[in-house]
């Protein structure tokens, strides 16, 4: 049986997952980025106890803003960032999209979903972490532009989950990466500064 726990936004890294505040992606990480035209390059690197991450019907890709370069994910390896993508529902509306994430254990690790806001809006969105139907932990980005200079949610997971977003307002849900890591002992949450001390690096 799967469980889940949230640890707090953290929104100080922005898209600085290799040399910001907060170091993540050590165990694997799977994003998407800009290239040109309708073309987006998938950067992927599984944990070993992640076997996929398939979306739910009808969800495509969108580029980030050209001018929110703080935003964008930086490359592996610790490359100068590139410009990001995120995987969203290309129709307007209050819809739900999906993530399932399948494993191939049960132990507990940090799953760290990423977010920022392709374009200025109203959006607000609720992101859960599911077993089945059934909702495990959440986090309700109620405050319009929230995650405009991007967020993370951080969660401790095990067994396989879904990942779920639904828009109660603006255009309509995204998500823009999955990074995983391992927990240390003693992990409590859920506050900022927690979540910046919750990784064994």
């Amino acid at each position: 049986m799967a469980t889940a726990r949230f640890l707090g936004k953290d929104s100080v890294g922005q898209g600085y997952w290799i040399s910001g505040p907060t170091k993540r992606g050590k165990s694997g990480y799977y994003f998407a980025q800009y290239v040109s035209g309708s073309t987006y390059a998938f950067l992927q690197s599984f944990p070993s106890y992640v076997s996929s991450v398939v979306f739910s019907s009808g969800v495509g890709n969108f580029p980030a803003s050209g001018t929110l370069t703080n935003t964008w994910l930086e490359q592996p390896g610790g490359g100068a960032s590139k410009r990001s993508a995120l995987w969203y529902i290309p129709t307007n509306g209050f819809l739900t999209m999906t993530a399932t994430i399948t494993a191939t254990d049960n132990a507990p690790h940090i799953l760290s979903l990423y977010f920022f806001e392709s374009t200025a809006g109203t959006r607000k969105q609720v992101v859960s972490i599911m077993d089945g139907s059934t909702t495990l932990a959440s986090y309700d980005f109620s405050v319009i532009n929230e995650f405009a200079n991007g967020a993370w949610l951080p969660f401790v997971v095990t067994g396989s989950v879904v990942v779920s977003v639904y828009n109660y307002a603006g255009f309509n849900p995204q998500i823009s990466g999955f990074f995983w890591d391992e927990p240390v002992a003693g992990i409590s949450g859920p506050t900022d500064k927690y979540v910046q001390s919750a990784y064994a690096f």
